[in-house]
Formats: C-alpha cells, sequence, structure tokens
C-alpha cells in the first residue's frame, strides 16, 4: 500500500485522504481517490502539523488520460522496447515490435469492488478502462500517415500504485523516414492526451 501519509502531511478529496507518492517543499504527488469518481467537483484540503488549509475545488472528468514522459523539455514518452530497453534516439523500436508505455488518468475501471486508494496491484484482470482505450501514432514529419496501433495490453500497471496504467502496443507503419520520431496520442472515450513522442525504425 502506498500510504497517505508523509512526514505529518495529508491531501484531501472531500475529505478522503489521497495516497502520497511524493511531500516536497514546493510540491505534492498524489492518486486521486477512487471515491470521487462520477462527482463534478471536489475540495482539495491539505493537512499538515499546523492545521488543516482549503486549497481550491476541482474539476472531475471520467478519464483525462496522459502518457509518462521522460522530460518535459522533449515530450518523449517513458517506453520499453520489445526487447526490454530503454527507447531511446539511439535504441529505436522497431516496426511492428511491442512498445510498453505508461499513462495516467485513464479511469478506474468497472472492477467490483474496486481497489483500495493506494494499493500496489501486480494484476487485476477486471480493473477495464471506462471505455476501451485506442493509441494513435503518426508520422512526426508533417503529421501525415495516422495509424491505430494494435493493443495487446491495456490495464494497471503490474507493480505499480492502482491509478498507474500500462498499455503495450505494435509499433505501427506511419511512414516516418529512419531516425524521426512517432507522434503518440491516448484515447479513453472522448478524452485525448497530449502528444508524446518514441523513437523508432520503419
Amino acid at each position: 500500500m502506498v500510504a497517505s501519509t508523509l512526514g505529518g502531511y495529508r491531501l484531501l478529496f472531500n475529505g478522503v485522504p489521497a495516497p502520497l507518492l511524493y511531500v516536497g517543499a514546493n510540491q505534492i504527488n498524489a492518486v486521486v481517490p477512487v471515491e470521487i469518481y462520477g462527482q463534478d467537483t471536489v475540495a482539495l484540503q491539505l493537512v499538515t502539523p499546523q492545521g488543516t488549509t482549503a486549497l481550491t475545488n476541482l474539476f472531475v472528468a471520467p478519464a483525462q488520460p496522459a502518457i509518462f514522459i521522460t522530460d518535459p523539455a522533449t515530450g518523449y514518452a517513458a517506453a520499453v522496447n520489445q526487447d526490454g530497453t530503454i527507447n531511446s534516439r539511439t535504441n529505436p523500436a522497431h516496426s511492428g515490435s511491442i512498445v510498453a508505455i505508461w499513462a495516467t488518468g485513464t479511469g478506474v475501471g468497472q472492477a467490483v469492488p474496486l481497489p483500495a486508494d493506494g494499493a500496489v496491484l501486480q494484476t487485476c484482470p477486471s480493473c477495464l478502462f471506462p471505455q476501451s482505450p485506442a493509441l494513435i501514432a503518426q508520422s512526426s514529419v508533417g503529421g501525415a500517415g495516422s495509424a491505430a496501433a494494435q493493443t495487446f495490453y491495456a490495464g494497471v500497471a503490474p507493480g505499480d500504485v492502482f491509478g498507474a496504467a500500462q498499455v503495450n502496443f505494435a509499433v505501427p507503419e506511419t511512414g516516418t523516414p529512419i531516425g524521426e520520431p512517432v507522434q503518440l496520442q491516448l484515447l479513453v472515450g472522448a478524452a485525448i492526451s497530449p502528444l508524446v513522442q518514441i523513437w523508432a525504425f520503419q
């Protein structure tokens, strides 16, 4: 389990404590509790050793996917090639090979009962996305050659906290020249992630 208290700090969503991944002087990383699913807005509060502070109200959506990246300045996805090595400019994936990426904001799924907040899961066959995800790839050159990527797995990220998702997909043919990145977007229902990139030989 991921704890909901770190160093005497807690983050509450409508009074529900959130699992905390990191607490620092200017930043807190938390997992939104599953209990707020289906609500339109949620009140955020910070509990500290000195007391409780109301922060803001947040809007809630069924899904708002985002693919994890290695560096905000480059926008390259945190991706692993089929052979288990890290995807990079010098170690691209090959067209048709399987690549794994990780994402968040895919929704809580249809598991009954849902896993507990902060649960670290190895598997959860019933933890499906609220709507079937789709991964769209396109050439980074002129935005041409968009194609739906064949998905082999889309679900909880094994060994990670509930809320993190993993997607394994085959790199599609997009007409991207050798040495150019392939752009990806993850769709969950009507929600679409920002563009990220991986390196691939076509």
